[in-house]
Order: C-alpha cells, then structure tokens, then sequence
C-alpha cells in the first residue's frame, strides 16, 4: 500500500481537437463542400470502402468548415486546479521570463504579487475540494458510495 502512495502514472496528456460548434455555418458547408462535390466518384461497389470515402469527405468538410481549437486534457493534474488557475500560472510563468530578462524592480514585484495570489488561489481550491469530500463522506449512507469516497479522496489522482 504505501507504493501506492509514491506510484505515479506515466503521463497521458496529449493535444486533442474540440470542433466549436456554436459557431457553425452550415449555408456554408451545404452550400459549397458537399452541393459542389461529385457523389458519383466515391460510389463503388464495396460497402466498407463506400462508407470510409464518404465518412472521409464528411470529416473533410467539418475540419475544413467548422472551427476547432486545439485543446491538452492532463489527467493528473489535481481536480482542483481551474482554468482560471491555470491562465494566472501561464502568466506567472511569462511574468517571471520578462523579470529574469529584463531585470526591473517593477516587473519583479508584478511577479511577487501574481506569484502570491496564485498560492493562496491554489490552497483555497484545496480546501474547498477537501472539504467537498469530507461533506460527501458525511453525507453517504450507502457503504459503496463510502469507500468509493474514501478511494477518492486517499488517491486523488485517479
């Protein structure tokens, strides 16, 4: 158990696409990508390559016509690190280079402060996740949901 405590998964992080799709414009995409597009050329005779040509030509259009963004989903980072978190430390990070570059007093006190606010933003997260964990063991009446609580809270990383 206590190797338990010291494993840590090898990282599974990578860049994913998300399509948004508030933003889509489907005039556009009827109008030209598929009204333009010669159906007759992916018909064939085999079922399975049918689909694979006409599934390609669909996620041709939605890749070409949708907007994405690039986005990294890494799983073990702590459940109460937000976005919000994360923007303040990219911009700590990028704070820190200016001051270590340029060497000004103001840009270090910048730093100073931002670095700061960020560790007292981080152990207010901390304690409200603990303390949303230690309700929800409080409020369990179910044994399963208890020690899946428990598991929760003893690994907080998986």
């Amino acid at each position: 158990m206590l190797i338990g405590l010291f494993y840590r998964p090898p990282n599974t992080s990578a860049p994913q696409d998300m399509r948004i799709e508030e933003s889509i414009d489907m005039a556009l995409i009827t109008g030209i990508h598929f009204a333009n597009f010669d159906w007759d050329s992916i018909r064939t005779n085999d079922l399975n390559s049918w689909v694979s040509l006409l599934t390609s030509h669909i996620l041709e259009g939605a890749k070409r016509f949708i907007p994405n963004k690039t986005i990294t989903i890494r799983p073990q980072e702590p459940r109460w690190i937000t976005s919000e978190i994360k923007r303040l430390i990219r911009k700590r990070k990028r704070l820190y280079q200016e001051a270590k570059r340029h060497n000004i007093s103001s840009v270090w006190n910048k730093f100073k402060d931002l670095r700061n606010t960020i560790i007292s933003k981080i152990r207010d997260a901390k304690k409200a996740h603990i303390d949303t964990i230690s309700k929800s063991l409080l409020d369990k009446k179910n044994s399963k949901d208890w020690w899946s609580t428990v598991k929760q809270f003893m690994s907080p990383s998986s």
